[in-house]
């Protein structure tokens, strides 16, 4: 391995940032594999809400239950973003009586749950990306030191 003190605090940057997108991709999957379990609502309510001038969001109020217990959570809508309360609210109308809605929950702990579950696949793909960057700078560091002067 070369043994240059720039290149070894680059490659121990590298890897703290391969740990910390490994650990945000691994605790994303592990909350998407413990939604086992799904139940309709009971009750759900889509309104629109100003996250700041002129940009609305839909959020998602819901009550299930699991077990004789009641459990109520609210989300906001990803991927969803508008210019008007208006067309928000029309949005919400239409997506509220369009999509069936279920409630993915861990029956282990059911206050953990989502209307949209969704494979974090971003996640999974920059965790990639970084241990193939990873490796790719550490070979580079070998190759330097068999090689290089």
């Amino acid at each position: 391995m070369h043994t240059n003190k720039i290149w070894l605090g680059f490659l121990l940057f590298i890897t703290s940032c391969v740990v910390w997108g490994s650990y945000e991709a691994v605790t994303k999957i592990v909350k998407y594999l413990e939604y086992t379990d799904s139940v309709p609502p009971l009750h759900l309510t889509i309104e629109p809400v100003e996250i700041d001038r002129d940009l609305y969001h839909l959020k998602v109020a819901y009550t299930f239950s699991f077990e004789n217990r009641m459990y109520s959570a609210e989300e906001v809508v990803a991927g969803t973003a508008y210019g008007t309360r208006k067309s928000a609210e029309a949005a919400a109308v239409k997506k509220q009586a369009k999509e069936p809605f279920a409630v993915q929950f861990s029956p282990q702990n059911p206050q953990m749950s989502t209307l949209f579950k969704k494979f974090p696949m971003k996640e999974a793909v920059y965790a990639a990306i970084l241990w193939f960057l990873w490796a790719y700078f550490v070979r580079l560091g070998f190759y330097a030191a068999r090689y290089g002067q």
